[in-house]
């Protein structure tokens, strides 16, 4: 798991995803690291090549110019799945207008 943040203080939805993962899974490594390009590209490849089988990211998904994880982990697809993207924001979407 990759976690886009300052500090650990600041990782609150990383380590609630690490923690329901662990539940289920085993969590192999947990990673804070800034927003920043070359440093997000290099943890991918080393869990790649760790052969992790899933990777998940939290952070760096907003609207601020420093917000760089979506289009940085795009570069690193063989395939895009829109499918998996359409019900995470049908899931948000639920979450923060159907209450």
């Amino acid at each position: 798991m990759v976690a886009i943040f300052t500090t650990l203080a600041d990782d609150l939805s990383g380590q609630y995803l690490a923690d329901e993962t662990s539940k289920r899974y085993t969590l192999k490594s947990k990673i804070i690291i800034p927003d920043d390009r070359e440093a997000l590209i290099k943890t991918i490849k080393e869990m790649v090549d760790e052969d992790i089988d899933v990777i998940l990211t939290t952070g760096g998904t907003g609207l601020d110019s420093r917000d760089i994880t979506v289009e940085t982990v795009e570069e690193l697809f063989d395939k895009k799945i829109e499918g998996c993207k359409n019900l995470r924001e049908i899931d948000c979407f639920k979450c923060n207008v159907l209450r």
